[in-house]
């Protein structure tokens, strides 16, 4: 047997319209190609694994920064959510990213940047964003 391919209702992407063996549109009896529903398919799932590529990348680009975070604190740094440095660290990794591009952090060797885009999250929680 094949992979099963789906086309969703519209109530619940997990219930199914349409059912694809071996490339055949089971309902339509045609080839997978020729479905209506098979292009919308494709696109909803290289979408949702673009998504999370992107989460899995900047999480791996994140997490160095996390740990430096994590050591510093266990030596008296308040905790991310208090921590009253985020902005000025923000702005120190962007300077020293702007002297050094492609350079890395001594302590952690994440990129400044990855170092930024840390400190603007932690900014942007600080300030009430919740998604």
């Amino acid at each position: 047997m094949g992979v099963a391919r789906w086309k969703s209702t519209g109530t619940d992407p997990r219930f199914c319209q349409f059912f694809y063996e071996r490339n055949r549109c089971v309902k339509a009896g045609g080839p997978r190609a020729e479905c209506a529903c098979a292009a919308e398919l494709d696109q909803e799932a290289t979408a949702e694994a673009e998504v999370a590529d992107i989460h899995a990348t900047f999480l791996r680009m994140l997490a160095p920064c996390s740990g430096d975070g994590q050591t510093k604190r266990a030596n008296g740094k308040p905790h991310w959510h208090v921590d009253p440095g985020h902005e000025a660290a923000l702005r120190r990794h962007l300077a020293r990213w702007e002297l050094d591009r492609g350079g890395v952090d001594d302590t952690s060797g994440a990129s400044h940047l990855a170092h930024v885009a840390w400190r603007a999250l932690a900014l942007a929680w600080q300030e009430g964003y919740r998604p």
